[in-house]
């Protein structure tokens, strides 16, 4: 029923009558009023969606940001390494010179301190005759935190 003849019908009605068609009328109107559109349910849909969108590129920054410093810490670490490689191969040619420098060629070890740290050197001297020199070959090992470097001379 359209509400325009609803009002024309009320006018011949008793006022109790009236009285409950006025309401039902309200309540019909509420009613339609209360009925939501399906693009207020979209919205909340795209509330949902930009909610997971938000957290998967929270993931993705994270993961990111995450391989990013392991990459830099290994870095690091490769970097420190580096430095006590330098350590060890000078300490390895602190061997040799000093093997160079002595009258009587033979093999030895010696460690020195270095704060916190003690740097070794193992010096080995094999004669022409087990080398492929004429004369001597030295090897001199360098040792620093672990890390081993050696330096071989033939003369």
């Amino acid at each position: 029923m359209k509400f325009k003849n609803a009002k024309k019908l009320q006018r011949g009605l008793p006022a109790l009558l009236r009285k409950v068609l006025r309401i039902s009328l309200l309540t019909t109107k509420s009613k339609s009023l209360q009925v939501k559109p399906p693009v207020i349910q979209s919205k909340s849909l795209q509330a949902g969606e930009s909610l997971l969108l938000t957290i998967l590129v929270m993931s993705l920054i994270l993961g990111t940001s995450l391989g990013i410093g392991y990459i830099l810490l290994q870095e690091a670490k490769i970097t420190r390494d580096l430095g006590n490689s330098v350590v060890a191969f000078y300490a390895a040619d602190t061997g040799i010179e000093k093997a160079m420098m002595s009258p009587s060629l033979a093999n030895f070890n010696e460690c020195f301190s270095y704060p916190n740290n003690d740097i070794c050197y193992s010096v080995t001297v094999s004669p022409g005759a087990n080398c492929s020199s004429q004369n001597y070959c030295l090897q001199s090992v360098g040792i620093y935190k672990n890390t081993r470097r050696a330096i071989e001379t033939k003369f």
